[in-house]
C-alpha cells in the first residue's frame, strides 16, 4: 500500500538524503567506528609481531646452544629473507598510512559538520532576506 512521493528520506535518521549518504550522522558514526576498529586491529597485530620477535631474540640469547649442531630457526623467527624484510617494511608503512587516514577521517568529519552548519545558516539568512523583501514590498 506504499505510494511513492518521490521525496528522498534516509531510513536511518529520516533526513532529506539517501540512506548511504555521508550527510547521515548514523552512517558517519558507523564508518568512523569501523575505521577505528580496523586501525586498532592492525596496530595490535603489528605490536604483537614486534613483541613476539623481541621475545624470541631474548630467549635465543639466554639459552645455551651447543656449537656442534646447527640451530634450526623457528618458523616465526625474524629472518633476513628479502621477502620478509619487504613485508615488514610494508606493514610498518601501512601502519603509518592508517594513522594518516585516521587523522584525515577526523578532519573530514569536522569539515562536514562545518558544511552542514553553513548550509543551515545560509537557509536561515535566505529566509531573513525573503522576510525583509516582503516587508519592503508592504512598505511600498
Amino acid at each position: 500500500m506504499h505510494h511513492c512521493s518521490s521525496i528522498i528520506k534516509c531510513k536511518h535518521c529520516n533526513g532529506d538524503h539517501l540512506s548511504n549518504s555521508m550527510e547521515c550522522p548514523v552512517v558517519k558514526t558507523f564508518r568512523a567506528d569501523l575505521t577505528k576498529k580496523l586501525l586498532n586491529i592492525n596496530n595490535n597485530v603489528t605490536s604483537y609481531s614486534s613483541s613476539m620477535a623481541a621475545n624470541i631474540a631474548n630467549n635465543n640469547k639466554s639459552q645455551h646452544i651447543d656449537n656442534d649442531f646447527p640451530r634450526a630457526a623457528a618458523p616465526w623467527a625474524p629472518s633476513s629473507n628479502p621477502m620478509d624484510l619487504k613485508l615488514s617494511t610494508l606493514i610498518s608503512d601501512l601502519s603509518q598510512v592508517n594513522e594518516t587516514l585516521s587523522k584525515l577521517c577526523v578532519t573530514n568529519q569536522g569539515f562536514q559538520q562545518f558544511m552542514i552548519e553553513k548550509n543551515e545558516n545560509d537557509i536561515r539568512i535566505n529566509n531573513e532576506i525573503d522576510d525583509l523583501k516582503s516587508i519592503n514590498n508592504k512598505m511600498d
